[in-house]
C-alpha cells in the first residue's frame, strides 16, 4: 500500500467498508524478527486499514509488538486493544512518556486501566537525552 499525493484516497470510506488494501511490499524474512515495531497515524480514531492488512498477513506468534503512532492528542486511541485482539499470541509493549505514578493520578484513570488490560508491558518515564544509554533494552535512557 502506498498513498499517492493528488489521489482521491478516502481513509474514512476504507474504514466504513472494513477494507484490506493490498500492500505493495512484503517482509521477506519476517520469521527472523522477535520484536516488531508498528508505526502508524491515527486516522478517525483508528489505525489506517493497511495496518490491518499487515497484521493479518504475518504470523506474529511469540513476538514482541511495539505500536507507536502520530496523533492529534488521542495517544494510541486504544489501538493497542485492537492489536492485542488481532495478535493474541504476542506480547504488546507500549511507552507512555510519563511516569506510572503520574498516570494513575490522572482524572481519566479508567482509560489507563483499559490500556493496561490490553498490554503486557508498560514502559514508563520520559526519554531524557542527557541520560541516553542504548544498552538498556526497551528504554533508551537511564531515568
Amino acid at each position: 500500500w502506498r498513498y499517492k499525493e493528488g489521489t482521491n484516497y478516502n481513509p474514512k470510506q476504507e474504514q466504513k467498508e472494513n477494507a484490506r488494501p493490498k500492500l505493495t511490499a512484503e517482509v521477506g524474512n519476517f520469521d527472523d524478527y522477535d520484536t516488531v515495531f508498528i508505526g502508524y497515524p491515527i486516522w478517525y480514531s483508528d489505525m489506517p486499514m493497511p495496518v490491518y492488512t499487515f497484521l493479518e498477513s504475518y504470523d506474529f506468534s511469540g513476538k514482541k509488538v511495539i505500536p507507536f503512532c502520530t496523533h492529534a492528542g488521542s495517544g494510541l486511541a486504544l489501538t493497542e486493544q485492537t492489536i492485542k485482539e488481532k495478535l493474541p499470541n504476542t506480547k504488546i509493549y507500549i511507552w507512555t512518556g510519563y511516569y506510572y505514578d503520574d498516570l494513575i493520578k490522572q482524572k481519566d484513570n479508567g482509560k489507563l486501566q483499559e490500556i493496561l488490560s490490553s498490554i503486557d508491558v508498560l514502559i514508563d518515564g520520559p526519554y531524557i537525552q542527557e541520560q541516553r544509554d542504548i544498552s538498556l533494552p526497551m528504554r533508551g535512557s537511564k531515568n
